[in-house]
């Protein structure tokens, strides 16, 4: 319903990092993606300082069916622009 939010909702973190650090992180990922790799990597510091992490809530969300193309409205003015 509108208005009502997930509590479950996953939360965006962003960090900047310089280019050197970042190209370390990808070289050592592998074929693993880069979130993925850091959640990881946020888990695992968690657990050795003794916080329990539940693996579902590593895992990145499912986002099958939930995009699709995106429809844009052609305003009126754009189309008297197209017309000679």
């Amino acid at each position: 319903m509108p208005g009502q939010h997930n509590t479950d909702k996953f939360k965006l973190v962003g960090v900047w990092v310089s280019d050197d650090f970042l190209a370390e992180i990808d070289k050592a990922r592998g074929e693993m993606g880069r979130s993925q790799f850091l959640r990881d990597a946020l888990a695992d510091k968690l657990s050795k300082e003794g916080f329990y992490i539940i693996r579902d809530k590593v895992i990145a969300p499912d986002r099958a069916g939930k995009g699709g193309l995106v429809k844009y409205r052609i305003t009126r003015r754009q189309k008297n622009l197209k017309e000679p």
